[in-house]
């Protein structure tokens, strides 16, 4: 529950989004150090403080994706190199950065950013 005060009133409670306290209640998933590495590797990696103007940065742990946000699998080459994924969770390509999506809900468990993504 958040509370919020407002002028001329005590405060009002909000309930938190159901996907944030389900991500905050549950085990947060990552991407293993093996992992991180296979991935740079396969795509290269980029400065990561450098930011396109105007890129919006919602793409972060515990956010949900925005519905209709485009994403795309891993090549199979790079997914076929990695430890196999319980089938709840998905890699997934969004605006140049590889995210580990939980499927139901399309929560965001773990990002990786700063990868030369075509």
């Amino acid at each position: 529950m958040r509370s919020v005060i407002f002028p001329g009133a005590l405060f009002a409670s909000f309930p938190e989004p159901a996907s944030v306290a389900r991500l905050q209640t549950a085990k947060r998933h990552q991407f293993t150090d093996v992992e991180r590495a296979i991935i740079s590797d396969y795509f290269g990696t980029r400065d990561s403080r450098v930011r396109p103007f105007g890129e919006p940065s919602s793409l972060t742990p515990g956010a949900a994706l925005v519905p209709g946000t485009p994403k795309r699998l891993l090549p199979e080459e790079l997914e076929s190199r990695l430890p196999e994924l319980a089938p709840e969770f998905d890699r997934v390509i969004v605006r140049g950065r590889v995210l580990l999506l939980e499927v139901q809900g399309e929560l965001i468990h773990d990002v990786i950013e700063g990868l030369r993504i075509d």
